[in-house]
């Protein structure tokens, strides 16, 4: 449990392996609780971790005393509540209530890593086939540097295939 004055003490030291060895023993902690913690404090906490953690930083708030910390955040979650909309305005995603976290985070979120996994396998192969088929060429005419297709079909080609993926994901 680390209060709200402590916490500017930590992260505002001036010696740097302080704030070093501070995000350590944070790490190391099943769970860290910070109590009694402003607007202020709360974007500091958030700015503290995307300083010294690799990952993602999400803050999840659903108050105005929450904004600070969803826009320093990498992904800002607001709740609509009863305190108003401060926090859900602010945020890049807005929930009506706490409960659909999990399904945001679990389910909308692994959706949105395996469609782009897709998209960018998708467009290595329609890059990978264009350019088999031109090196082939290439090497037929001796490297003359003559161009199989107009450029009309190179962008007929790549804009039919960017369109087809789109309408084939929805159909099936």
């Amino acid at each position: 449990i680390i209060e709200g004055k402590a916490i500017v003490r930590y992260i505002n030291h001036p010696i740097p392996q302080f704030q070093q060895t501070f995000a350590d023993v944070i790490s190391k902690c099943s769970s860290v609780i910070f109590c009694r913690a402003s607007p202020f404090h709360k974007g500091l906490i958030a700015m503290f971790y995307k300083k010294y953690y690799q990952g993602v930083v999400v803050a999840i708030g659903d108050g105005g005393n929450d904004v600070r910390m969803i826009q320093e955040a990498d992904i800002g979650i607001g709740i609509v509540g009863v305190e108003g909309n401060q926090a859900s305005s602010a945020a890049d995603f807005s929930i009506p209530r706490f409960r659909f976290i999990e399904r945001l985070i679990l389910h909308h979120g692994r959706w949105v890593l395996f469609r782009m996994a897709f998209f960018f396998n998708y467009y290595g192969f329609k890059v990978t086939i264009l350019t088999i088929i031109l090196f082939c060429y290439l090497a037929y005419a001796g490297f003359t540097g003559t161009s199989l297709l107009p450029n009309a079909y190179l962008a007929g080609y790549n804009s039919v295939l960017t369109v087809v993926l789109p309408i084939s994901y929805a159909v099936y």
